[in-house]
């Protein structure tokens, strides 16, 4: 009898997935759930957990784990599984042996369409569907990123930094940025811009923090409002988003040296190409530059 064949998704997550994981990443209910399902709540988690807290727990048993891997691991141990865009597809082929009489072939392709949905049903439930809106994925980009540095920054100086001198740090889009640098102390002439930038980057963490948030619950991107009490807990994001790189890097390496096909990172496929025409652009000037002084 045929066998049914399914057609895996083998291909690298996309900028969409990996951004998936990233903001699980940083979900204060999702580590909620980690700590309910590893070590347990005591009285004071149980307080602040949300209402829907038994929903993040799905997303919970469904994800796993995310904080002792990397989300290349993560996607190639399971989280592929998980999305309904990366279903498997089974392929319709069944050959056909004309020397059976017909009983014996309404028989074999009976027992041939049980198999198939025996095979069906012990495919892993799809519980991750990603949205099809106007949130862009630089969008979720930016936001992902803010809460990364403001971890980073804070670990490093060891106090808490200030959404203004944040988007300073890491020029962030603005016109408001360039009349500020990370040191610049308060002045009548940049209390405007303090503000403003103040007022943007509040707004990126809190669309950072809806967005984590309905993640936890399977959504997304998704920027429902969502009432919780929870906040960012920028120690642990740090701790574990510097771990998750440092193994990340470390397994890109071992597979390029095995000669293992690695997805390129959001910098060698978007900044780098930048940066080269940036460069190649420069130099066409200062030929061009050398060019004219020789004319003159």
């Amino acid at each position: 009898m045929s066998q049914p064949t399914f057609i895996r998704d083998m291909s690298f997550p996309t900028d969409e997935h990996e951004s998936f994981y990233g903001f699980l990443l940083i979900s204060p209910s999702y580590q909620l759930a980690h700590k309910k399902r590893t070590v347990g709540l005591s009285k004071e988690d149980v307080k602040v957990a949300p209402k829907d807290f038994k929903q993040v727990l799905k997303t919970y048993d469904a994800c796993g784990d995310i904080y002792s891997t990397t989300c290349t691991e993560w996607w190639e141990n399971g989280g592929r599984e998980l999305f309904t865009d990366t279903a498997p597809k089974l392929q319709q082929l069944y050959m056909v042996d004309l020397s059976k009489d017909k009983k014996t072939l309404l028989s074999d392709f009976d027992a041939y369409v049980s198999q198939c949905q025996t095979e069906i049903s012990q495919i892993p439930n799809r519980q991750i569907q990603l949205l099809t809106n106007k949130i862009r994925i630089s969008s979720l980009q930016i936001n992902e990123a803010l809460i990364y540095d403001k971890a980073r920054l804070q670990w490093k100086t060891g106090k808490r930094v200030e959404n203004w001198r944040l988007a300073a740090t890491v020029k962030l889009k603005s016109r408001w940025t360039k009349e500020l640098t990370p040191d610049s102390k308060k002045t009548i002439e940049n209390v405007a811009a303090r503000t403003y930038l103040g007022i943007l980057v509040s707004k990126h963490l809190r669309d950072a923090l809806v967005l984590s948030e309905n993640a936890a619950r399977g959504r997304f991107p998704c920027l429902d409002d969502i009432e919780t009490p929870l906040e960012f807990d920028y120690k642990f994001i740090w701790d574990v988003s510097w771990k998750a790189s440092t193994r990340d890097m470390s397994l890109r390496i071992k597979r390029k040296r095995n000669g293992i096909k690695v997805k390129k990172t959001y910098y060698e496929r978007k900044v780098k190409p930048k940066l080269r025409k940036l460069k190649e652009l420069d130099e066409l000037i200062e030929i061009r530059a050398r060019q004219l002084e020789r004319v003159r």
